[in-house]
């Protein structure tokens, strides 16, 4: 089955005094959403996903991130 990235949010988060890293989620067409958290890699694409739970409607769940901060894009239609 292919599975594509209908959109794609990411978040800035902090740890202590200055250490940011960026978190990911991928909202796949089979329902499934992934993540990967990127500590400062130049090339994230190298960065491994991680399944972390299920959207049943994806228009609620852009408005959710969007409530809670997350810069949304479409996601780029890529494989995963």
């Amino acid at each position: 089955m292919l599975v594509h990235e209908l959109l794609r949010a990411h978040v800035t988060r902090r740890i202590g005094h200055g250490a940011r890293y960026v978190v990911t989620r991928a909202y796949l067409s089979d329902g499934t959403i992934q993540q990967r958290a990127n500590p400062g890699v130049p090339d994230e694409e190298q960065l491994p996903w991680e399944k972390v739970g299920r959207y049943d409607d994806l228009a609620a769940e852009r408005e959710r991130l969007r409530r809670e901060g997350w810069e949304i894009g479409d996601g780029p239609g890529t494989r995963i």
